[in-house]
């Protein structure tokens, strides 16, 4: 089934994603994805190198980003054309005006300021905070997603629950991704040490802290369906997603 994922990090996203922008892209297209995603946290860092390997391939590449927001959950935001580029760089250095390069975060208030052009990219934790997601929508018309991932987790029927409720409700489109944090399952002992840097502990005190059972990596659209198999449309809406957001460098 074709799938594009639209909500990966790459090693970019500091001391959390563990596989270069060029493995990502590399990746995405031996899985022969539609198009690849790129939200690296509080920054574009990794687009270029991302953009300048995904010609090689005539891959479709999404430019985004990841943003902390003080108070509220982590908001995915997706480029649509040159003014959403714009509406992006804005939000980041916003971001980066209120802490470090390592502590960039958006203030409650500065999320809403900036919608014109962007595609936000909420997933369950938005779905858990009705107000929240509220605010969103309506600061957001037209221009919400929700995200839905399942990583075989105790807490994916609760958390797909969450989603599919807040999609009813608002009625609101919703995406599958993997979350992808790396281009391959095999790079997950490096992910878990830059997990353990990030949280300040060790492989042996990490514990919970760890991303469970390996599965932030890119995926093919085959397997999407499988964990899927009741929402096709959800993987659909990955191809939609890509048809609205045409920004490239």
């Amino acid at each position: 089934m074709e799938f594009v994922e639209c909500f990966s990090q790459s090693a970019f996203s500091f001391r959390e994603g563990a596989s270069l922008p060029e493995e990502m892209v590399q990746e995405a297209a031996r899985l022969s994805l539609r198009g690849l995603g790129l939200c690296d946290r509080g920054g574009v860092y990794g687009l270029v190198r991302a953009w300048k390997e995904a010609q090689k391939f005539q891959l479709p590449l999404l430019h985004g980003t990841l943003l902390p927001v003080e108070g509220l959950p982590d908001i995915g935001l997706l480029a649509e054309n040159s003014i959403g580029w714009s509406s992006l760089c804005e939000l980041i250095s916003l971001a980066h005006s209120n802490g470090s390069k390592q502590d960039a975060h958006l203030l409650p208030g500065e999320l809403w300021t900036h919608p014109e052009g962007l595609v936000a990219l909420a997933d369950w934790a938005w779905c858990a905070q009705p107000e929240a997601l509220q605010t969103l929508v309506d600061s957001f018309p037209g221009a919400v997603t929700l995200v839905a991932s399942r990583h075989y987790l105790p807490s994916d029927r609760t958390r797909l629950t969450l989603v599919e409720q807040a999609s009813k409700r608002l009625n609101l489109p919703v995406v599958v991704s993997s979350r992808a944090l790396q281009h391959s399952p095999d790079r997950q002992p490096l992910q878990d040490v830059l997990e353990c840097i990030r949280n300040h502990c060790t492989l042996d005190t990490a514990g919970r802290q760890l991303k469970a059972n390996r599965e932030r990596h890119l995926q093919s659209g085959r397997e999407m369906l499988r964990r899927f198999p009741h929402h096709p449309q959800w993987i659909r809406e990955s191809l939609v997603l890509q048809e609205r957001c045409q920004f490239h460098l």
